[in-house]
């Protein structure tokens, strides 16, 4: 089937079935939808925009952040025939409002963090429910639309007071679809994950976060962080294959990997590759390959760069670690893609050779001239389509950049023609080539060249980006001895922000740091870093989100100097839930640059001790952690087989001895494909697990697991004054007896509660449903508002529908021959839809609510 628009990728959807197709990744969870709901999603959202009356040609903005959601309202309105004009999740409300007056749009769609007030325009959640057509109907919401309508209208981001948009027609992005369809064969025998990192309402994060992937059967996954031990603990946990980056987040994901512990030695993996530097490349590439593949996982293989020119020395790590490493070219006005450095026929450095249905050509001074169907017809302006992009005859398109090109028609990136320094001698300066050698020096975060005029000429000016404490005329006297006569740096600049100001797919914004630029002082700061935050100032901070920040930078800070006692504790003294340390410990990474996988925070924690835990976060021995996932014997196929023997056999002995489990509300359960959420009440003791697996249909239990929140002490890490008998039965309990029965995670109040999220969030990505008690252990009746909001947060974040399950007649431990068997019911709920725009505390209400209802039911014995 030859795709003419994309109408045509949305019908093909539903060839993928119950395949994920787009889904999105936040700090632990990962909430998928299929292909087949994809399909239904994008016709429920035609209906809804039919019942509005919009018409086919008439503009929509659609302003969230990168979500199934988002994609659903792409392909709805192309159905009807609708232009999409697509607005980073992050603009400023007066970029938008600039936009609105522009297009005139008759429907603005927003995310739950945009503020649409003021727009004068009619809005709609992204998150809204719609009405699902029926089959017959679907055929008559299908507007007819061609080739070259206009799909899409995507606006730079900046300052100007008028943006410039680009108009996409079908036919363009078709034209990019058509270029990589050959692969869908591959993808069907060996199914694969996509991790995108672009926005959505940029044409790289459009083109291959939804077109290309989507009609080659991939599964796509977004996500909302581009911090590097976010991005490592995604890759690893979601079994990512590809990644389609940007080269800034490959950057920090090197930088990140090279600064990783290596053995016992204490050493990082940087340092170790220095010391086998003299034994030659296949040692080198030996060590990079095993370690950043047991830190990344087996499953990841290839990486797709695009928005920029990924520095040589990076390219060179990742192909040293065996990483296929695909390098492209393109800008928005040719749809996202001219050039593709494929793996088997590129070259390092080179961004590779146009795509076929494409015409590339030079100019004289080397910019690229581009011709083809994924050309746009022209910049929106006015209501109107401006031909004046096509500036020669011939129809080729300047796009401002410059390059070359090899025997082998293979084009090498020099820059952009308008950031070309000209140096008083008349010499050409690309400022790519000098970035690329003072980033190979140490401690250089980032840098940026510009031409910096003096006396009538450019001098080369670099703009750096440093660790604390480096030295920056010895870093330019270091990088002068690697550059030629004529690229050498004449002058630099220390930038004192924490980054500098970037676009939405994080290149510098060149033109902003040149214009803070004085040139009668070079080496003056640029701009003033934030102020040091003080006890006082996190204190008095009303607002939960601001106090967790300033918390964050205050240990990030004083963790580079000696430990002190600061006695200020995070729960008593500064009110933080248990959530909200979870939330100040990704923070903390984000701002110290570590990794706390294996952090530990107790209750009575203090600003010290995290102090301490950023100190000791790269130590080569850190303190075992306590155990958030079953032991690494029983995780495998092994584990699952013991467990189909002993389940039926303990579990089964027990109904048949003691017990006879009711089960009722089952034809809940009949309508829900796993995974699912089953939240159990009232806990009262170990057997409610029994319980609740003996109610389940056949067909359900082997896909349950257990997750304890070890309300009942330090069960599974017992105290050193623990004597030996204790121990013992503690020990059999965690390595034999538990992971004989189930598959289980440990979610603790504090402690590791970060790690135990991203246990059980891992294995419901692998299909696993988990039984969990959020009213805890014991609390039927001392405290029956009591309610741990991890379920809550796990049902957002995955998507999960919870079932609620309400046990009646197990109250005390009932385990041996017992006659006449006590009567055991579990009553299953309705499952509660979970919104991703809900929170926390709206989804442990309606639990609450739901219990009270099943808990009345089973007074009456009346079936629910």
């Amino acid at each position: 089937m030859k795709f003419l628009t994309l109408q045509s990728l949305v019908q093909c959807l539903p060839a993928w079935g119950e395949r994920p197709a787009v889904g999105v990744r936040q700090s632990f969870g990962l909430r998928w939808w299929s292909y087949r709901r994809l399909h239904a999603a994008a016709f429920a959202v035609a209906l809804t925009l039919r019942e509005r009356d919009i018409q086919r040609g008439e503009y929509l903005v659609l302003w969230a952040a990168n979500t199934p959601e988002w994609v659903s309202f792409l392909f709805g309105a192309a159905l009807r025939g609708i232009v999409v004009v697509p607005i980073d999740e992050g603009a400023s409300c007066d970029f938008v409002e600039r936009i609105v007056e522009k297009v005139a749009p008759v429907l603005v769609v927003h995310g739950h963090t945009q503020d649409v007030r003021g727009l004068g325009v009619p809005t709609l959640s992204l998150y809204a429910s719609h009405h699902e057509p029926s089959r017959s109907d679907q055929a008559s919401l299908v507007v007819p639309v061609a080739p070259d309508d206009a799909a899409l209208i995507l606006f730079t981001s900046g300052t100007v007071s008028v943006p410039k948009g680009v108009i996409l027609t079908h036919r363009n992005l078709v034209a990019q679809i058509e270029a990589f369809r050959q692969w869908r064969w591959l993808v069907r025998l060996l199914p694969a994950r996509l991790l995108v990192i672009a926005p959505l309402s940029h044409s790289q994060g459009l083109v291959l976060g939804v077109c290309v992937p989507l009609s080659i059967g991939l599964s796509v996954i977004y996500t909302h962080s581009i911090d590097p031990a976010h991005l490592i603990r995604t890759i690893r946990q979601n079994r990512i294959t590809l990644l389609s980056t940007v080269p800034r987040v490959l950057q920090l994901l090197g930088k990140t990997l090279r600064h990783a512990p290596y053995g016992q030695s204490g050493m990082t993996l940087e340092e170790k590759l220095e010391t086998v530097r003299r034994y030659g490349w296949f040692l080198r590439r030996h060590i990079l390959f095993n370690e950043t593949h047991a830190i990344l996982g087996y499953t990841f293989w290839v990486l797709l760069v695009g928005g920029a020119l990924l520095p040589r020395a990076e390219e060179q790590f990742w192909f040293d670690a065996g990483y296929i490493l695909v390098q492209g070219y393109g800008l928005t006005e040719t749809a996202a893609i001219v050039s593709v450095n494929s793996p088997f026929s590129g070259r390092l450095g080179s961004i590779g050779r146009p795509l076929a249905d494409q015409t590339v050509q030079l100019a004289a001074d080397g910019e690229i001239l581009v011709r083809g169907a994924n050309l746009t017809p022209g910049y929106f302006q006015d209501g109107s389509d401006d031909a004046s992009v096509v500036t020669f005859a011939d129809g080729y398109w300047h796009t401002g950049d410059l390059a070359r090109r090899d025997a082998r028609n293979r084009l090498y990136f020099l820059g952009r023609k308008k950031d070309l320094i000209v140096t008083g001698e008349g010499f050409n300066v690309y400022p790519q080539e000098v970035e690329a050698v003072v980033q190979q020096c140490a401690a250089v975060r980032d840098v940026a060249v510009i031409g910096l005029e003096r006396d009538g000429h450019e001098d080369v000016h670099a703009v750096l980006l440093l660790d604390a404490d480096a030295d920056a005329a010895q870093i330019v006297q270091q990088a002068n001895t690697r550059l030629e006569a004529f690229q050498r740096i004449q002058s630099w600049t220390i930038w004192r922000g924490e980054d500098f100001p970037r676009t939405n797919l994080l290149k510098v914004k060149r033109t902003a740091l040149a214009a803070q630029l004085r040139p009668a002082d070079a080496a003056t700061q640029l701009e003033a870093g934030p102020l040091a935050p003080t006890l006082e100032a996190i204190r008095s901070a009303a607002d939960r989100r601001q106090r967790l920040e300033l918390i964050a930078r205050y240990v990030a800070e004083t963790s580079a100097t000696p430990p002190s006692r600061e006695p200020t504790q995070l729960v008593q003294d500064l009110g933080l839930s248990s959530l909200d340390v979870v939330e100040l410990l990704t923070l903390i990474e984000r701002k110290a640059q570590v990794t706390l996988d294996q952090a530990a925070v107790g209750q009575d924690a203090t600003l010290a001790d995290l102090s301490e835990l950023i100190q000791s976060a790269n130590h080569a021995h850190p303190p075992r952690p306590l155990p958030v996932r079953q032991p690494a014997w029983s995780a495998n196929r092994f584990g699952d087989a013991l467990r189909s023997l002993c389940q039926p056999l303990v579990i089964g002995s027990w109904t048949m001895l003691s017990a006879r489990t009711v089960a009722c509300g089952l034809e809940h359960l009949a309508v829900l494909r796993q995974p699912f959420i089953i939240a159990g009440a009232p806990h009262k003791h170990w057997l409610d697990a029994f319980a609740i697996y003996a109610a389940l249909p056949r067909g359900l239990r082997g896909r349950t697991m257990l997750v304890t929140n070890r309300d009942f002490g330090e069960y599974f890490a017992p105290s050193p004054a623990d004597d030996f008998g204790t121990r013992l039965q503690i020990g059999l309990t965690y390595y034999v007896g538990l992971p004989s029965l189930f598959r289980f995670a440990i979610l603790s109040p504090f402690g590791v509660m970060r790690e135990g999220f991203w246990e059980i969030c891992r294995m419901i990505d692998e299909g696993w449903s988990p039984v969990m008690f959020p009213k805890g252990l014991l609390f039927w009746e001392e405290d029956a508002q009591r309610h741990d909001p991890g379920l809550a947060l796990i049902a957002i974040q995955t998507g999960l529908p919870i079932v609620p399950a309400w046990l009646a007649g197990n109250d005390g431990l009932k385990f041996g021959l017992k006659r006449p068997r006590d009567r055991v019911v579990v009553r299953f709920g309705e499952p509660i839809a979970v919104s991703p725009a809900m929170m926390p505390a709206d989804v442990v209400s309606i639990v609450e609510d739901r219990f009270k209802l099943l808990a009345a039911c089973q007074h009456h014995e009346s079936p629910f």
